[in-house]
């Protein structure tokens, strides 16, 4: 209870010092160009601190306290007790920085924004028991299930994925205010992406039987290299609203949309590797590599509490909120050999967290 009033002082102290220095430094609503090369520049920056979620991305199933405790296959109760297993999406940092431009006679809006988000994030799931189904690359496991069930389990499952993100925004806007504490700033504008996923899977000690027989090598394991690149461009259009509740404070929000025209490559590519004693033997099969032109459609919102001050004549902006970014059928390769021979896989994709925004106005 100590510590929240300490708070609630704090940011009164912050209020009430903020009005008084602004009451002393005024800052005209609306500024009087001088013709200056600097006037109606704005300069931002913005700190993300996002998380990526995106679907369809398990690369293994697993059954708590091993295969043996599963009777037959196959069986009902194995669906039951498969456990998908995932990425942790963990939460990382990112940034954006954008130049504005506003015209002088006509309070035409121009502005320019890349976005940058990119992370290297590696999971695993391990089992003594060998309960782990290699879901991403079930051919040994398709093969040992069907001939000597059971087999084709393995031990250990490890994931790195790589994901970089990367957008290019274009905006013309004009606002307008809809009355003295609002304002509404409607834009259509031009977006590039660039959406880059990587994700490498290699699981160690596979049980085989039928294979050894053939091929008597142990120990075996199997990789998977799943490729997932995005290339777009497409008309984007939106609006942003702000409301000033009190003297240099405002609630703002913004919802926006873009249908890009996009170039997508996704591959599939299983490993195999024995190591019998006269040798390696690697089995390698391109399940899926394909390249394929689409529309995406994608959809942008948020909503941030910002304050505005003066500093040497300029205004100065900061402000805190939250965003969220859809990307509709994003991730299009197959998670196993089966969804590749018989059916597509489609994933979307989702970035949303914390959004820190600073900018200052000439």
């Amino acid at each position: 209870m100590l510590r929240l009033q300490t708070i609630v002082k704090s940011f009164a102290f912050f209020v009430l010092a903020s009005a008084s220095y602004i009451q002393a430094h005024h800052c005209p609503t609306y500024r009087q160009y001088e013709g200056g090369f600097a006037d109606g520049l704005k300069i931002s920056a913005d700190y993300l601190y996002w998380q990526v979620l995106q679907d369809n991305m398990a690369y293994a199933a697993w059954i708590p306290g091993g295969f043996t405790s599963v009777p037959t296959i196959p069986a009902i109760s194995i669906d039951k007790q498969l456990r998908l297993v995932e990425p942790k999406f963990n939460w990382d940092s990112g940034f954006r920085i954008g130049l504005d431009y506003t015209t002088q006679c006509s309070d035409w809006e121009f502005g320019f924004y890349w976005t940058r988000f990119h992370k290297n994030e590696k999971s695993r799931v391990c089992d003594s028991h060998n309960g782990i189904f290699p879901f991403a690359d079930p051919i040994f496991g398709l093969i040992e299930i069907l001939v000597t069930k059971p087999a084709g389990f393995s031990r250990a499952a490890f994931s790195n994925w790589r994901f970089q993100y990367d957008t290019l925004d274009f905006q013309v806007g004009r606002s307008c205010g809809i009355c003295e504490c609002l304002k509404v700033r409607p834009y259509v504008g031009v977006k590039a992406a660039s959406i880059l996923q990587k994700q490498k899977i290699h699981f160690s000690k596979v049980t085989t039987t039928s294979v050894r027989r053939i091929i008597p090598g142990i120990p075996v394991m199997a990789r998977d290299k799943r490729i997932n690149n995005f290339y777009g461009i497409g008309l984007s259009f939106g609006t942003d609203m702000m409301w000033t509740f009190a003297p240099h404070w405002n609630l703002s929000s913004g919802l926006s949309g873009a249908m890009l025209y996009s170039r997508s490559h996704f591959a599939n590519k299983p490993i195999i590797i024995s190591k019998p004693i006269t040798g390696p033997i690697t089995v390698e099969v391109d399940v899926v590599n394909k390249k394929a032109r689409r529309l995406r459609p994608m959809l942008d919102a948020f909503v941030s509490l910002d304050w505005d001050t003066c500093f040497c004549e300029n205004r100065v902006d900061i402000s805190i909120g939250y965003e969220m970014q859809y990307w509709w059928n994003q991730w299009n390769t197959s998670n196993s050999l089966v969804d590749g021979l018989f059916s597509n896989a489609h994933g979307d994709l989702m970035l949303h967290g914390l959004t820190v925004h600073a900018s200052i106005s000439f």
